[in-house]
Parts: structure tokens; sequence; C-alpha cells
């Protein structure tokens, strides 16, 4: 779920839980994958995800969860013999997928948990394609094939598995494992990412020309003001007044 370490808890489709074989029942009814979003109803509400997520991690025990490992991801599913749990656990990821796909427009959940913040931050680098069955979806998850840099491929796969495991303990735990946070892969410290707005790390060469631009005018505006508190110490009172007009000339330049 959004927000801090006891927020809710990012059931999306991928996990192992009260099992771990290999996913079994219902043939597939439906296939989306994460570059289906247009079908109209848009992002839903951060209140309305969130109230689902409660919904089901206070369902745990309704829900059945397989995955397996590969080696560019994983594969999972995630079923349930009620009906109504079922549905939700489609709706869930159904949303996720469209968090995910259209991030940073409308922002990540749980992006206080390392992990979540992580899988929101490397999403350019990874892709799912998901299958309604009967009784809930399956889930394949991977690394995409274009990625050049070996340290941000190995990060998104880890970044997928470790993801899988933590939704295999919402799923067994419930609400004691949707309180705790979950640590990124250790490789994902060094690996270039998507970079999303505010990003202190941009791309831009103009953006960073810019940056360079302010952060010469702050760094000449406060020697001006130190320049000014010297001269006033070596020259007296009485021409304060005057240096300090002078800084107040130099800033403005500086600065517009």
């Amino acid at each position: 779920g959004g927000g801090g370490g006891g927020g809710g808890g990012g059931w999306a489709g991928s996990g192992s839980g009260n099992g771990g074989s290999q996913g079994m029942g219902q043939p597939p009814v439906s296939t989306t994958t994460a570059a289906d979003d247009s079908s109209g109803s848009g992002i839903q509400s951060r209140r309305e995800m969130m109230q689902l997520i409660h919904r089901l991690i206070d369902s745990h025990e309704d829900v059945t969860r397989y995955y397996n490992e590969t080696d560019v991801g994983i594969e999972s599913y995630t079923f349930s013999d009620d009906p109504t749990v079922a549905a939700w656990i489609q709706e869930h990821v159904n949303q996720m997928t469209e968090l995910m796909s259209s991030y940073p427009d409308y922002g990540g959940i749980r992006m206080m948990d390392p992990l979540f913040k992580a899988a929101f931050d490397f999403s350019s680098f990874h892709e799912m394609s998901v299958s309604n069955t009967d009784d809930g979806v399956r889930v394949v998850q991977s690394v995409v094939a274009d990625v050049e840099d070996k340290d941000t491929k190995a990060c998104t796969i880890s970044i997928i598995k470790d993801h899988a495991a933590v939704v295999s303990k919402f799923a067994a735990h419930g609400r004691s494992e949707m309180h705790k946070n979950h640590e990124a892969p250790s490789i994902c410290k060094s690996a270039p990412r998507k970079v999303v707005a505010g990003d202190a790390r941009i791309s831009d060469p103009s953006m960073k020309a810019t940056q360079t631009q302010q952060s010469y005018k702050e760094t000449s505006i406060v020697t001006a003001l130190e320049t000014a508190n010297a001269a006033t110490m070596n020259v007296g009172l009485g021409h304060m007044a005057t240096i300090l007009a002078c800084v107040l000339l130099v800033s403005k330049g500086l600065l517009f």
C-alpha cells in the first residue's frame, strides 16, 4: 500500500504464498499486459487502492499463491476459492499494473519501503503479462529484453524475485508482514535507473547546466556576503550601509 513502513501492502501479481510448487488450477480466461492501460477506466484513486489492499490483507487466509523463479523474473498464480476474494485479486493486480506502467505520473504504492520504491524506480525495465483465471490471476513478470546495462538488468531481476518473496509473506502472514519494510537489492545501488520527476540525478544536459548555473549564483552570493562582512569589520560601521547596498546590487545581478 502507499506511504510509509506501516502502510498498506502492494499485493501486486507476483509472489509465492501458501505453497511453493508450480501454479495449478483453472485455465486463463483473459490476458492483459502492462501496456494495456487504455481501457478508459484510468488510474483509480489512492483511497480505493488502499481499501482494496487492506481487504486482501485481512482475507489473506483465503488466498493461495504459487510462484516459480525464471532466469529473467518469475511466473506466479494467485487465486482464491472465494469468488469475491478472487475478484479482489484480479482488480488489485490490474490497479498495480496500471500504476506501474504510468509511473511517475500518478506516483507509486508503499514508497517508504525501499524494495517497493525500487520496483517503481526501475519500472521501465520490467514488464508484466497478466492472465485472469476463473479464480484469480496468473502473472509472468520479467526484465525487458533490451536492457543493456548489466547492473540494471541484475537489479531488475533481483527486484522482481525479492518482491515475489515479500508478496508470499503478505499472503502467509497478513498485517504482521505489511507493517515491515524490506531492503532493496544491494546491486541496485550502482545500477542506472529510470529518471523520475524531481530526481537529483538528472540525465538532461540542459537541466544539468541549469543546476550548475544556479549553484554558481548561490555560491557567488554567499561569497559576496562573506566579503562584505569582512570589509565591515575592517572599515567600521560608518561604511556599512554603502557596502550592504553594493552587495544587494551584486546579488540582484547574480539572481536575475
